[in-house]
């Protein structure tokens, strides 16, 4: 009997040692997948921090390349607006802009053709200027220089005579050969048209190109170096 209640125990504490061990096993295994699922969770965690920081770091960059092409299309604006107001300033310190009114200067220069008037350049003889019209003070006229300040001028047949020099106008070709046998300038010398022998100080002597069909330093005598505002220095044409 006593055998009996020895055994039953030792079944009993083998029973429970064998249960210890399962419930221990088990909880084990639940630590260790709690472990796993708090280590998982904590690298989702870390991943996600990662991310958003990524995520910001990449907003901060965006934002920053966005201030800088800003940044980089102002500064190209302001670059260029301030280049236009040089050029445009420039441009009207040096240049400025007239048209032909008439047909005094056929066939060279044309009615309506625009005008850039260089208003600084030295004024040499046959040179193409633009003036103020001695008879309308609000006009401007567009002439050949002829006469230079001290040059005695004269034509005889067709032919310019400077301080008694014949001086070739090869300008004048095109309209020659097509008024031929006609002549083209009229014979004249200074005392005959303005009642002096030479040009005065600081003063030109015109004519306009179409020498039959023009209104110039034969008409209105010299022009005055003051009301010169500047030379021809090119064209654009406008056909009709």
């Amino acid at each position: 009997m006593t055998f009996f209640k020895f055994n039953m125990i030792n079944n009993l504490l083998d029973m429970y040692e064998k249960k210890s061990k399962k419930v221990l096993i088990k909880k084990n295994k639940k630590n260790k997948k709690n472990k796993k699922n708090k280590k998982n969770k904590k690298n989702k965690k870390n991943k996600k921090n990662k991310k958003n920081k990524k995520n910001k770091k990449n907003k901060k960059n965006k934002k920053n390349t966005t201030f800088f092409k800003l940044f980089d299309i102002k500064v190209f604006s302001i670059s260029m607006s301030i280049a236009f107001i040089t050029v445009i300033v420039s441009f009207q310190f040096f240049f400025s802009i007239g048209y032909m009114d008439g047909y005094s200067m056929t066939p060279n220069i044309r009615n309506n053709d625009i005008l850039i008037i260089d208003k600084h350049a030295s004024i040499k003889r046959f040179d193409l200027i633009y003036f103020r019209n001695p008879n309308r003070p609000n006009e401007y006229l567009v002439r050949r220089v002829i006469g230079m300040p001290t040059d005695k001028i004269k034509y005889k047949d067709d032919e310019l005579y400077v301080n008694n020099v014949n001086i070739n106008e090869p300008y004048l070709n095109n309209k020659k050969k097509m008024m031929e046998p006609m002549i083209l300038t009229e014979d004249f010398s200074l005392q005959e048209v303005v009642g002096k022998d030479e040009v005065p100080s600081d003063y030109y002597f015109v004519l306009g190109d179409n020498r039959n069909s023009t209104v110039d330093s034969r008409d209105f005598g010299f022009i005055p170096r003051d009301s010169v505002k500047g030379k021809i220095s090119s064209k654009l044409s406008i056909r009709n």
